[in-house]
């Protein structure tokens, strides 16, 4: 893999993601039925222990996915708020700085290479870094 083309560049308007697409119905645009749980966590990383989520396909096993949320909760103030069968959500106080950003979108391919693969029109790491720059909000999906 040549790494300065899937690095890329991005010169694109970024996609702004504020959070809770994945609640969503792509087709209508309807709110999705949902469930709220009140998961007894002291830090908000810790949720994903508590869920029967990962560990299929390249999904992370929740022991890895806890060890992720909690890197990025501690970097960057990142919290789980939806999950559903297939994708994670996570919030932050602020989008990251643009000097972090693409170690940031590196490691959301190391997350789940489908951020790059298949949730972005370059397929390029550059278009992924330019989007948490500008976002409090961040998607993950496994098929």
């Amino acid at each position: 893999m040549d790494m300065d083309v899937f690095i890329g560049e991005y010169d694109g308007e970024p996609e702004v993601m504020r959070g809770f697409s994945s609640l969503l119905d792509y087709s209508t645009e309807d709110t999705l039925e949902t469930i709220l749980f009140e998961i007894p966590t002291r830090q908000p990383w810790e949720v994903v222990a508590y869920l029967p989520f990962g560990g299929w396909n390249e999904c992370p096993v929740p022991s890895e996915m806890a060890a992720i949320c909690k890197y990025w909760y501690e970097a960057y103030g990142a919290i789980p708020t939806v999950i559903t069968h297939d994708f994670l959500e996570m919030r932050l106080p602020q989008p990251v700085p643009v000097d972090k950003a693409l170690e940031v979108a590196k490691g959301h391919y190391a997350f789940t290479p489908d951020r790059v693969d298949q949730e972005t029109e370059t397929n390029t790491l550059s278009e992924v870094a330019a989007s948490t720059a500008v976002s409090t909000g961040w998607f993950f999906w496994w098929d």
